[in-house]
């Protein structure tokens, strides 16, 4: 995740603040949801994904890499090949 900058910050609050580019901030409410712990994937300007519950990493990574849009980690990235 640092790779891409994706920061992982903890957190036992049931209320989220996102800094927004207008010196704003919009709130991400948890309350009522079914666990009190799991995970909040947070892109300003975009919807947030709550993912409840406990989650193994394999399971966490993919969520992550489909909600930032990031290719597979298993991905190898091709070296351009010179031809003659």
């Amino acid at each position: 995740m640092a790779r891409h900058n994706i920061k992982l910050v903890p957190t036992n609050s049931d209320t989220i603040y996102v800094a927004l580019p207008n010196r704003q901030r919009r709130t991400i409410l948890l309350t009522g949801v079914d666990y009190p712990f799991g995970y909040v994937l947070v892109e300003p300007g975009a919807a947030e994904r709550i993912l409840a519950g406990l989650y193994a990493d394999d399971e966490l990574l993919d969520e992550v890499q489909a909600y930032f849009d990031l290719p597979p980690s298993d991905s190898v990235d091709a070296k351009p090949r010179i031809s003659t």
